[in-house]
Order: structure tokens, then C-alpha cells, then sequence
């Protein structure tokens, strides 16, 4: 008479294999998650900057600060984790294609939160970088007005 030596053989198997399959899923939820945040600081340098290189045709209103408040008051918006110190934006104003032309060069860093920090590959933070022309003021009337 033979015995069934097959017994408890597929609780072995499951105790090998679930930990590959936790870390595989796990690891493809944070990339996933830092690819997101990824995206969105682009989005959010992008906007940003262009918003401030559009109010480059008010001759009130500085590009510069303009795109720095644009690009902080969107990424606190954001799922970006930007709290008091944890995201530096830099807005510096370039030379253009011509000499008569400026450029906005907007930058972000945020730090990146992920959901399990399974896999320590990932960085620690997320940048993105944009540039914007400054559109030039074109309101030739207004600015005889005010006497520029």
C-alpha cells in the first residue's frame, strides 16, 4: 500500500512564489506611481512657465515672478508631495534666438513619495525643466500713453 507523499505540497509552492509575485506587483505600482509624478512636474514646469511668459506682454507684471507663483501654486495643487522645503523652483530669464528676444528657463524638484519603497532604485525626487519666449508687448498705443 503507497501513501500519498504529495500532501501540503501546494502550500510550499504558494510560500515560494508569493513573494516574487508581491514584489513584482508592488515594484510595478511604484514605478508606475513615479513615472505619474514624473508627468505631472512636467505638466505642472510646463503650465507654469508658459503662464509667466504670457504675462510677459503686461509691462506691470514681472515673467519671472510670475512663472515662480504660477509653478508653486500648481504643484501644492498637484498630487506632488510640495510642502514647505520639499520642492525648489528656479525661473531664470535667457538670451532668445535673437538678441531682441528673452526666454524663460523654469525648473522644478520635488521629492517623490512611493507607495511601498519596495524598490530602491527609484529616485528620490523628480525635476523638470521648460522654456518659454516671452511674448513681447504689442500694445503700441498703451505704452505712448504711458509714456514709454
Amino acid at each position: 500500500m503507497k501513501r500519498n507523499c504529495k500532501r501540503g505540497s501546494h502550500a510550499v509552492e504558494f510560500a515560494l512564489i508569493f513573494p516574487i509575485f508581491l514584489t513584482l506587483i508592488l515594484g510595478g505600482l511604484d514605478y508606475s506611481w513615479y513615472i505619474l509624478q514624473k508627468y505631472v512636474a512636467v505638466d505642472v514646469v510646463s503650465s507654469g512657465c508658459k503662464a509667466g511668459a504670457v504675462t510677459g506682454m503686461d509691462p506691470f507684471s514681472n515673467p519671472m515672478l510670475s512663472a515662480e507663483s504660477a509653478i508653486a501654486e500648481r504643484s501644492i495643487a498637484s498630487l506632488l508631495s510640495c510642502g514647505a522645503a520639499s520642492c525648489y523652483v528656479t525661473v531664470t530669464e535667457i538670451e532668445g534666438y535673437s538678441p531682441s528676444t528673452k526666454q524663460l528657463q523654469c525648473s522644478l524638484e520635488a521629492s517623490t513619495v512611493l507607495l511601498s519603497g519596495i524598490l530602491p532604485l527609484l529616485p528620490d525626487s523628480v525635476t523638470a525643466e521648460s522654456v518659454w519666449p516671452i511674448e513681447p508687448f504689442t500694445n503700441h498705443e498703451l505704452l505712448e500713453e504711458l509714456g514709454y
